[in-house]
Order: C-alpha cells, then structure tokens, then sequence
C-alpha cells in the first residue's frame, strides 16, 4: 500500500485538530519562554550539588564556578527560575517539532473517512437515518423552563443553546448524524432534570447522556452539579457506559476537538453529515 493511501480512523481527525491547537499555544508559550531568557541578558548559570539531604548552590559564569552563600538566595531563586525557563524551552521546541511532524504527515494521507463518502453511492446508504430516529428527534419534548434569557447562542441549526461548549458539542453530534434532544426532561427520584444533552444511538436506539460541566475548578458548581451522576446511576446511565461526561476549567478549556473525538468513540459508525 502507497503511503498517500494509508487510512486514519475517524478518531485520528480529530486529534489532528487537538494537535492544531496545541501546536497554537506551544508557540506562544516559546514566544514567552524567550523573551524572558533574552531580557534576563546574564551569562551566569545556577550548579545545585546535593550534600546529603542539604544543597549548595554555585553560579557559573566563563567556565568559573563560584560558591553562592545562602545570604543570596533571591539570585539563586532568579537564576533557578531561569535555568526552569531554559529546559522548558528546549522541551517546548521538541513538542512544537513532533506537532508539526505529525500534521505534515496527517496531510500527506487520504483519510479512510474521505475515501468512504467520495462514493455517491456509500453517502446515500449511509445517511439515511431510520424514520424512528427522525421522529424521535423531531417529536415536541418538555425542555427546561429555567433562565430562558441564558439561550444566548445559536448553533448552525439554529438551535439555541447555553454556552459556547454546547455550541461544539451539539456541532459534533450534528456533523455525525447522531440524534439528539437539548435539555429534554427526565423524571428522576431526586425531581425533575434536564439533561444538556440526551442521545439516540442511530444504530441501534439505545439512549445516552451527556452532560457537560462547565466549572468543575468552581467549588460551589462541583458541590451542586457533581451529585447529578448518582441519580443518573439510578436511571440507568452509568459513566463509560451511556452516560458521557465532559469537564472544563478556566485554565483548560474545552474544545472542538474533545467534543469529535467523544463522539467517534462512542458512535463508531457515523450516519456522517459532512
């Protein structure tokens, strides 16, 4: 088999656009990186040799290695930080180096995915969902009835939904295919819920999950949101199983790229718009 006609999974699409933005911050973190080192314009490294469990710290400076007293731990603190910088630096390029290897060579391939729906013939068979699914999914439902002024975004359905993470989830599950009701009601023991999002399966109809909490590093959201999946649990949706569950904090977002590869894992056989 040629190299240009290797196949990548479903999955693999999705990583590359993970790797895209990855490749994205790494390059502002070397930015980073280097404008420190440039402005520290020193030419003096820290040497820590351990002595049993104590360090003593040396500075290097032309070859010349000079003991450094605990009296002047605010410049053997700067210069730590600095040589920090300087490995960190050196792994940053590394990464930065395999990202855009693994995306030149993610280019250089034809995906199984593409060569598949090429074929007039395979795209009509695949995307014909079963009238079940299309009037499960178009059937009126009760939705949730709280804060409707928070319905600020709308995705390329016209769906409105609560966050710009919906937004990417509900863009996922609309670009496979895969049936799904926002904010439909469950009777639970624990009251009415309204999960962000319940799933059928296009295949075989069971139904799924899938909530996404958005504040998990908020202690307040966590103590409220985090007791939903015991009475999930006891409706029958157990995580790993039918109920999917993504999580984000401030300082690690959620992404596009999450939302696919959720979805290509959980619904192998895509009924694929594309």
């Amino acid at each position: 088999m040629k190299k240009s006609e290797e196949t990548i999974s479903v999955p693999s699409i999705a990583r590359a656009e993970e790797i895209r933005m990855d490749l994205e911050r790494l390059r502002k973190e070397e930015a980073r990186l280097a404008h420190v080192l440039a402005a520290s314009r020193t030419r003096e490294h820290l040497y820590v040799r351990m002595c049993g469990n104590a360090a003593k710290w040396y500075v290097i400076k032309d070859g010349v290695r000079t003991y450094l007293p605990k009296s002047e731990r605010p410049k053997a603190v700067r210069l730590a930080q600095l040589a920090w910088c300087q490995a960190r630096l050196a792994e940053v390029r590394a990464e930065i180096e395999a990202c855009e290897n693994y995306l030149i060579a993610f280019r250089s391939r034809k995906t199984h995915l593409h060569s598949l729906m090429e074929n007039s013939g395979f795209r009509e068979l695949i995307s014909s969902v079963d009238s079940d699914a299309k009037a499960w999914v178009h059937a009126e439902y009760e939705t949730n009835p709280k804060c409707p002024e928070n319905l600020q975004y709308m995705t390329s359905s016209g769906l409105k939904v609560r966050s710009k993470s919906e937004i990417m989830i509900a863009a996922s599950l609309e670009k496979y295919g895969i049936p799904f009701r926002y904010e439909c009601l469950l009777e639970t023991p624990a009251g009415p819920f309204y999960p962000d999002f319940t799933i059928r399966h296009p295949q075989t109809g069971k139904l799924y999950i899938w909530e996404h909490f958005g504040m998990i590093d908020d202690n307040a959201y966590a103590a409220t949101s985090l007791p939903k999946i015991g009475v999930y649990a006891q409706m029958g949706f157990f995580p790993g199983d039918n109920l999917l569950m993504t999580f984000e904090t401030k300082e690690r977002p959620f992404n596009q790229a999450n939302a696919e590869a959720l979805v290509c894992q959980y619904f192998p056989t895509p009924i694929g718009r594309r």
